[in-house]
């Protein structure tokens, strides 16, 4: 059997039909334990989680199929069959344990899900293999349950990282499955990761700062977009293009801050913004206008502070303060969030490290769906950083959230590696005010919105992956947030001789307001000299003379 979740609920059902029905025959009792593990309330159980039961006295009839299969198949990719790893990035994947995986492939698909894409894709006598596979899997089930979003025909998983498997790694050959099947999958695998490292069969490229897939020796840049503006009326336009679309199958935009610690170099991952493939396309943009995903309490008020408390002063809010959630798209899912928290009880001194699943429903509001237990951050250290290392797996659990609780919201971050220069060293951060505070009513009084980040600047980093796993480099767009406007007061115009005159009063946001000036709309805007304003009335004064020339002025707020 190979399950997402596995309820309570369903093994409590399992011994009670053990109990009412000692002879019960094997077969009914599996089809009787599948049943009664179909999931309940929870979206994400519904959408990708999976249960199958499989006849094993049909066993011996699969593995002559699967070992024809494997030797179809190491013949199709040793001729460099681009359909086959295409194949592989779009068979259904299976759950990964760490955040920082959730931005690569899993090591784990389908089976049938592949061999199903390759029967109605390939030709010759890999295509023949693929649908015999899939027949001899079907006939091993007893019974499944299959989430929405997952293939009718999925059922079982198999080990095939996306680069397959190198010469030094022996475990996968003294697996029970391994010594049963022959060797010709584990031949399979080291020929991909032969052809993934090849003159003939890489794909590894970056961007430039054109946007354009190059090799990746060559040189690489910022964007030359330059800093960019974006508000929540004018939204910003990331865009790129590649060279060659023909071995790019997705890519991902992440949000990026080096203000939330006194340290520049830590950049602290605020969320991704969006994924979407390549799909044969060169160009692609999204507009972002500046709102992320912010957990908040019932009520009050999701406006997104710095993560950090770097600049803030939290006082009594600490505990109610919103937060941004740090979330990652599930890559089966356009409404699926992922994102890890660290949840401690009322009265508890240790913490329980969570993985939180998101559902966004039309409008953007987000529903706190499901929680799973995870063990790969448990090397955190107090000070509150804590370096990757996976363990195990993550557990799934009906979780209740207990009032008076503390759940931290955990980010990623990288930071120079200082005993490898030119590489990032990947942590989980969290902030040890930066939580919120479970209310009397449980997860029922946490809310999730998108609401407009903090005004200030930013990035976003846009990464480009191929069919073999293999990421580009990030593309960069700064970005800077200017805030609402409606906070600054209006602009007066008024003449006074030879001379142009701007007043704004002190009111209304008119203390902290920057006056700028630009000789035309789309140039770039500088501001205007503090020393160059004066005091008139009630508020400031900027004077300057008549000239022919065409100039645009603006109030902004930092």
């Amino acid at each position: 059997e190979i399950a997402w979740y596995y309820h309570i609920r369903g093994r409590i059902k399992y011994i009670e039909t053990l109990l009412k029905n000692p002879d019960i025959d094997n077969i009914t009792l599996a089809k009787n334990e599948v049943q009664n593990w179909l999931p309940g309330s929870f979206y994400t159980d519904n959408a990708i989680g999976m249960h199958c039961a499989y006849d094993m006295s049909k066993y011996g009839a699969f593995k002559i199929a699967f070992n024809k299969f494997s030797i179809d198949l190491l013949a199709g990719v040793k001729n460099n069959n681009t359909i086959i790893s295409a194949t592989r990035r779009n068979t259904t994947p299976y759950w990964k344990g760490t955040i920082d995986e959730l931005k690569e492939p899993s090591n784990f698909i389908d089976l049938a899900h592949f061999s199903e894409i390759l029967s109605k894709n390939i030709e010759g006598t890999l295509r023949s293999s693929s649908a015999a596979l899939v027949k001899a899997i079907d006939d091993m089930i007893i019974g499944k349950h299959v989430g929405s979003k997952r293939p009718d025909v999925a059922g079982l998983s198999i080990y095939y990282p996306i680069n397959g498997l190198s010469e030094g790694w022996s475990s996968w050959d003294s697996t029970y499955f391994a010594e049963g099947t022959g060797g010709d999958w584990s031949k399979y695998l080291r020929q991909v990761n032969s052809l993934s490292g090849s003159e003939t069969g890489q794909t590894e490229f970056v961007l430039n700062s054109e946007g354009e897939l190059v090799a990746r020796n060559a040189g690489f840049g910022l964007a030359e977009s330059g800093l960019m503006s974006a508000s929540e009326k004018q939204p910003v336009t990331i865009e790129f293009e590649i060279e060659s679309a023909k071995n790019a199958y997705d890519y991902f935009i992440n949000l990026v801050s080096n203000r939330e610690t006194d340290d520049p170099n830590q950049f602290v991952y605020l969320g991704e913004l969006h994924r979407g493939l390549i799909d044969g396309k060169k160009k692609h943009q999204y507009n972002w206008d500046t709102r992320l995903p912010v957990l908040s309490l019932e009520g009050g008020g999701a406006k997104a502070p710095p993560v950090g408390s770097v600049g803030v002063d939290r006082k009594e809010l600490i505990g109610e303060m919103p937060l941004y959630l740090g979330g990652w798209w599930s890559e089966l899912s356009d409404d699926l969030m992922v994102s890890y928290a660290d949840y401690q009880g009322p009265g508890d001194e240790e913490k329980m490290h969570l993985i939180l699943t998101t559902k966004y429903l039309e409008g953007g509001a987000g529903v706190l769906d499901s929680v799973m237990l995870d063990s790969s951050l448990e090397n955190q250290p107090p000070d509150g950083v804590g370096e990757s290392e996976n363990q195990t797996g993550p557990v799934g659990v009906d979780f209740e959230f207990e009032p008076g609780a503390k759940l931290w919201p955990v980010y990623y971050m990288e930071e120079p590696d200082s005993e490898n220069p030119g590489e990032w060293k990947p942590y989980f951060t969290w902030f040890k005010d930066g939580y919120i505070q479970i209310p009397e009513n449980g997860k029922d009084g946490l809310v999730i919105n998108w609401v407009g980040v903090e005004p200030g600047d930013y990035r976003a980093e846009v990464q480009v992956s191929d069919y073999y796993g293999n990421l580009s480099e990030e593309l960069k767009f700064d970005i800077r947030v200017e805030g609402d406007l409606k906070s600054l007061p209006g602009l007066i115009l008024s003449t006074e001789g030879a001379r142009v005159v701007l007043s704004w009063p002190m009111e209304g946001g008119g203390e902290e307001a920057v006056l700028q000036w630009t000789e035309g709309l789309g140039e770039e805007w500088a501001d205007v000299p503090s020393g160059d304003l004066g005091f008139g009335g009630a508020g400031r004064l900027y004077k300057e003379g008549v000239t022919g020339e065409t100039r645009f002025y603006r109030l902004i707020k930092r």
